[in-house]
């Protein structure tokens, strides 16, 4: 299993992660995990229990996940989750050049809205963040971009931006290297 993504909802005090399943039963560990502390105190150095979290419908939120390849991103705004799938392999295992963003109701956690990224730009999530209700930024790790998107009530998109990334080698700007942001 790998741990993706950790987020503190400064709406209700909860910090979640996200974590990716591997191997032949991936699906047992793919999910979104609150994190309960010691004493329910997030200031507590200790993690007492791991709870996952139940999205429905299932088949929605388990639709596209494979070993390795699943929620890389994760953000909260004040009445809504939103999960970021890395990427939609092809076939053949290869990334396909989009993804999915959904859209979950935090009291329910009913997924409501599924929002596919292949004409907005955008190949891969692996990283979210909520800065205000009905607006999330990203980072698109394969094409070195950071996107803004910013919905109406309905979750349709009504602005967006992107943002490139040159990653370099510190202190040696003119060297450029594969590596890249994975978290915002």
């Amino acid at each position: 299993i790998y741990f993706e993504e950790i987020l503190y909802d400064k709406f209700t005090g909860e910090v979640y992660i996200t974590i990716e399943g591997n191997g032949e039963n991936h699906l047992l560990y793919h999910g979104i995990f609150r994190l309960k502390f010691k004493d329910d105190d997030v200031f507590q150095d200790s993690v007492v229990q791991l709870e996952k979290l139940d999205f429905t419908p299932k088949k929605t939120f388990y639709n596209n996940l494979e070993p390795n390849t699943g929620y890389e991103g994760l953000a909260v705004d004040q009445n809504f989750f939103y999960l970021g799938l890395e990427s939609i392999l092809t076939p053949e295992g290869s990334f396909s050049g989009h993804t999915v963003i959904s859209i979950a109701d935090k009291s329910s956690l009913a997924i409501i809205k599924e929002i596919s990224t292949e004409d907005l730009e955008i190949s891969t999530v692996c990283g979210l963040y909520s800065d205000e209700n009905y607006s999330i930024w990203g980072i698109d790790r394969n094409q070195r971009k950071i996107f803004k998107l910013k919905f109406d009530k309905y979750f349709n998109i009504v602005n967006k931006n992107y943002y490139d990334i040159k990653t370099v080698v510190p202190e040696y700007n003119q060297f450029e290297y594969v590596g890249s942001l994975e978290s915002i």
